[in-house]
């Protein structure tokens, strides 16, 4: 991954429930690099808290973890396992500290990993991960084959857990634990992510996320944070409230 784009906004809420980070470090498989999206479930108290909790340490996961894993020449199947235990242990965190402060609390989590020419998604909630291909097409002509093989186009890769009427039935803090959904690839040539809560895509066509990122010249921080913003803008105009949240990665 060369290209990277941050977007953190308020949008029209008193507070932001949002948490992001993004990391990249040197491994003995090269780099890796690590995108993770939290949005504090709504209804719920101090989302602020959990989504800000849960991101801060997966940070501390990749920096302090994934090298001892990989000294151990642990692959992407055994990366997983070890993500899936430390949200299982955040989960009971933050269960504990609602009992001890009478309130309930949870956030959605959606992480990607990117290392050693693969990627490995970890994802709970409503949050949303896209894969893109960044190459000049037209996206309305595009259909993405539904077996997983990559193409010209974009595809969301994670489901939501939950719906409009029910709400969300998983995250991480609140209820029952679930594992997380986990799905591994391989990365390829014109390959591009984007990591987002909800308020992002919520009133968002994908092929509009897609077009945006199409183009092989002028990739770099600000290339990409303009057109997150440029995204963000459209979903206010077209009558988003929630909180912005996205991170871009592309190859």
């Amino acid at each position: 991954m060369q290209t990277y784009g941050c977007l953190y906004e308020r949008g029209q809420r008193e507070s932001n429930q949002d948490s992001i980070a993004l990391h990249k470090i040197v491994t003995l498989y090269g780099e890796a690099v690590l995108a993770v999206v939290c949005d504090g479930m709504g209804g719920m108290d101090e989302g602020e808290t959990a989504s800000g909790y849960v991101a801060e340490r997966m940070s501390c996961w990749f920096y302090e973890d994934l090298p001892l894993l990989l000294e151990r020449r642990l692959r992407m199947k055994g990366i997983a396992r070890s993500i899936e235990r430390k949200l299982f242990h955040l989960h009971i965190d933050l269960k504990e500290y609602g009992k001890r402060k009478g309130i309930v609390t949870g956030t959605t989590v959606s992480i990607l990993l990117i290392m050693d020419k693969k990627y490995l998604i970890c994802h709970l909630g409503d949050s949303v991960i896209y894969r893109i291909s960044r190459k000049r097409t037209s996206f309305r002509r595009i259909r993405v084959s539904s077996d997983g093989n990559f193409g010209r186009g974009i595809r969301r890769l994670t489901r939501i857990h939950g719906d409009a009427a029910s709400g969300l039935d998983r995250c991480i803090g609140s209820g029952r634990y679930h594992p997380p959904d986990v799905i591994c690839g391989r990365l390829r040539k014109h390959m591009a992510f984007l990591v987002s809560s909800d308020g992002f895509w919520h009133h968002l066509k994908e092929e509009e996320i897609g077009n945006t990122f199409q183009g092989e010249s002028g990739e770099c921080t600000e290339w990409a944070e303009k057109r997150l913003r440029a995204l963000a803008a459209k979903a206010i105009r077209q009558g988003e409230t929630d909180n912005i949240s996205a991170i871009y990665l592309g190859g």
